[in-house]
Order: structure tokens, then sequence, then C-alpha cells
């Protein structure tokens, strides 16, 4: 049913009404979730009884359910700024609800069966031609129901039922696009069920990492024949798994934990009574376990799915995170090698440090994720940590062709703040970047003298 409306709340600048602008017009549809609306046709009826329609189109995302089985569908100009937007539709402000005269709202079904038909009015009290009751009393069809005032200050809306009279409206009430209105009263989604010959199957799932027969949804309502049978496919999203599967409260999967495919089929046979079916989806448990930061998950759900294959420098395994920084595929094995090579100092304290590095015999271009390369040094290997020389981004011309890289280093005596010694240690390493000091692309300087 169409649950709300907002024609003509104005917009006001600096205390003044700008004449003819109008904000936000759009109208609400009240559909039991998971329900798909393609096909269903909304007419905007015109004072002079022309019709303008909006026919919804296929591939709409299901809407998740809002409250006792309902989801609150919008339609809007495609420009609109509201808090939730089903459908914008280009130059709806302005050519489609109607402002100062009387107007109506019939919704649809594909085949063009009337499912809700109302009228509204702007302020009768300017005269009859004003009026919507009177209005409404012309449809041709009689099956327009005036259900009251849209004016400026709030919108019309259902507070009580399927909005079928005008006592199921209220205005003025706050604007509610996409939540029930302010004081509605939502009656239960199967309460609309026909007699005694259906039962409603009610499939929620608490993450939308997957979808069920076919739609990212995290709620799908339909009915069924009692006595019927139906099933349910569950397709997971690469590296999340289905923990839990439940039918009004019963375990399904066997086992128990992670089910280790990423479909699973879920038959309902000779279902009698109205049924629910919950499914719990998270992800794969060995990932969960290494709580893994943000941006790490992102960058590991980009790959196909697959065992983690450990990756080595030496003889010590690499991190996810390592792998990360240097956006190796954590599913295939890596070799990293490297190493520090030569270390020469002019007479004027500048020093050229001649690493080497590659991972899988190539040259690595470019650390992501917040890491840099970091050359440090120590006077004397018994000292508790390594100082800083400075910290690099990699570039695709930082390495030759023997994946070395000879980096210049200027001044170092005032780098090391005053440290000048003929015994310094130095290493490299790559971990985060320090903010407080630049980081610099990592030049090779081959030929410097």
């Amino acid at each position: 049913w169409v649950n709300e409306v907002n024609v003509t709340d104005y917009v006001v600048v600096e205390g003044q009404q700008k004449f003819g602008v109008w904000d936000n017009q759009y109208v609400e549809i009240a559909v039991p979730s998971g329900y798909d609306l393609a096909g269903w046709k909304v007419d905007f009826v015109q004072n002079n009884w022309t019709v303008r329609t909006i026919t919804l189109p296929a591939g709409l995302p299901l809407q998740v359910e809002a409250t006792n089985g309902y989801s609150f569908f919008v339609i809007a100009d495609s420009s609109a700024t509201l808090p939730k937007l089903d459908y914008g539709y280009p130059s709806f402000s302005f050519n489609f609800l109607q402002n100062w005269y009387p107007g109506g709202i019939r919704l649809r079904r594909p085949m063009g069966m009337y499912e809700h038909a109302m009228a509204y009015e702007w302020d009768g009290s300017y005269g009859s031609f004003f009026g919507g009751e009177s209005w409404a009393e012309q449809d041709p069809q009689q099956k327009i129901v005036f259900v009251g005032q849209e004016n400026n200050g709030g919108s019309l809306g259902v507070t009580n039922g399927y909005g079928q009279v005008k006592a199921d409206w209220n205005f003025p009430g706050y604007w509610t696009p996409g939540a029930p209105n302010e004081g509605q009263l939502v009656p239960q989604a199967e309460a609309l069920l026909p007699g005694f010959s259906n039962v409603l199957i009610n499939a929620t799932m608490d993450s939308d990492k997957a979808t069920q027969n076919g739609f990212r949804s995290t709620s799908l309502v339909f009915k069924l024949n009692q006595g019927g049978s139906t099933n349910i496919n569950y397709v997971v999203d690469a590296w999340y798994r289905l923990k839990s599967l439940t039918v009004n409260g019963v375990e399904q999967l066997p086992g128990g934990g992670d089910w280790p495919d990423a479909t699973y089929f879920l038959p309902l046979v000779d279902v009698e009574t109205n049924t629910v079916v919950h499914a719990q989806i998270g992800l794969r448990s060995d990932i969960a376990a290494l709580g893994l930061p943000p941006e790490v998950l992102n960058w590991l759900l980009g790959f196909p799915d697959g065992d983690l294959v450990p990756s080595y420098y030496g003889t010590r395994e690499l991190t996810l995170t390592e792998l990360f920084w240097l956006d190796a595929n954590p599913t295939v094995p890596h070799i990293m090698e490297g190493g520090l090579l030569n270390v020469e100092c002019d007479p004027a304290t500048n020093y050229f440090v001649t690493v080497q590095l590659a991972l899988d015999g190539a040259n690595i271009t470019k650390l992501q994720g917040g890491a840099a390369f970091k050359i440090r040094f120590k006077e004397l290997l018994t000292e508790p940590d390594w100082r800083m020389v400075a910290q690099y981004n990699f570039t695709p011309s930082s390495f030759d062709v023997n994946h070395q890289s000879r980096i210049f280093t200027s001044n170092l005596w005032y780098e090391m703040r005053g440290t000048f010694s003929t015994n310094l240690f130095f290493s490299w390493i790559i971990e985060m970047w320090d903010p407080r000091f630049v980081v610099w692309d990592l030049i090779n300087v081959p030929d410097t003298p």
C-alpha cells in the first residue's frame, strides 16, 4: 500500500519562501520484506485526470525488513537527498505530484489490478475546486479514496492498518522515508495471507555476504501452498562460510562449524505451518582468528578463496600483513630475497648504501598500506635500538636488473645528529612508515662516483 506522501514542503531561504521550489517530494510504499516490485506501476493522477505512470524496473535490490515483516520502498527524484531512496526517477519533482490542487496515487500490480488508490489535497478550505474529497468523487472508476490534506510542514502518512480509509492517515507527521511513520502501528506481514491455504516462509540471514535463491537480501519472505514443498539455495561469498542454518530453531548443518562448500541446498518438504529459516554467515574460522585490520582483510577478499600458503624471507615465514605490504597473493607461495651488499662513505659524510631485494625473482615496484622501506644504523650492535636514516617508497625504477639499488644519503653526519664513527652498522627493514619524517621515492644512483 501507499504508506507516505510528501508533496509540498517548500524551501525557505533567509526566512523567505522560494516560490515554486519544493523540498524532496517522495512517495513511500509499504511492501513485505523480500518481495520484488519489478513490473509494479505507480500512477500519478493529475488534477485534470490525466495520468503519469512510473513502472518499477527489474533488478532493484530486495528490501530489508524494517518492522513486522515489512519494508518501506521510497520513490523520489534521482537528485533527492533522503536518508533512503530506492528508486530515483529523473525530473520526478514538479512533474508527478500535484501542488495546490488535489491529486491521486494508484498502486497497480504488473497485470494492472489496483492494489491501492488514494487522493490528497493542499487545502480544501480554499473552495470546492481545491477540495480533495469532491475531486475523488469524480473518479470515473470510483477507486480513489480521499485520505487527507498534504501541505507544507510535514508528510501525509498511514498510522493504522493499510491506509484504505481516511481514518488510517495522519497529517502533519515527521518525514520518515524508508521507516515506519510517526506513531504507525504496522500490521504483521503474514496477516495478509488469504484464508488457510497458504503458509509464510520467512528466511533471514545475519549478513549480506551470501545470496538466498539468487537474492542478496538479508530477508526473503514468500508464500507457499500449505503442505507444499520448496527449497532455498544459499551461495556464500568467497572467504565466508555458512556457520549455522536453522529451520524453526532446529539446526540443519551436520557436524557444526563452518560448512565447507560455498553452496548449500536447503529442502523444505511438506510445509504445514509458517516457517522461519535463519542463516548465520561469517568469515572462515581460520581467517577470523587472525584478527586482521580492515585494510588487510579487504585486500585478502580481493583474491580467490583458497588456503593460505606459507611464504618466506630466508627461513622466516612472512606474515599476512607483510604480504599485504608487498601485494603478494597469500594463496600461492612466495620467496623474498634480499640483503645489504655494501656501504660507502665519502669525505663529506655522504653515504651510499647498496641493497638487494626481490620477490619471486622480480623487482618490487611498490609498497602499500602505509609501509616504507627504511635504512637504519647503530654504532654498536649491542645498542638496543636501530636509528632510522631515511624511509622510502618504491617505484618501478628503484631497482636495476640485478634487483639492486645504490641509495645516496647526503650529509649523514647531520642526519645522525652529530654521530660520526668508522664503525657504523647498517640494516634495512620494511615496516609502517614513521609519520614524523618524510617518505622519499627510492632512487637508484649506480653511476654516482
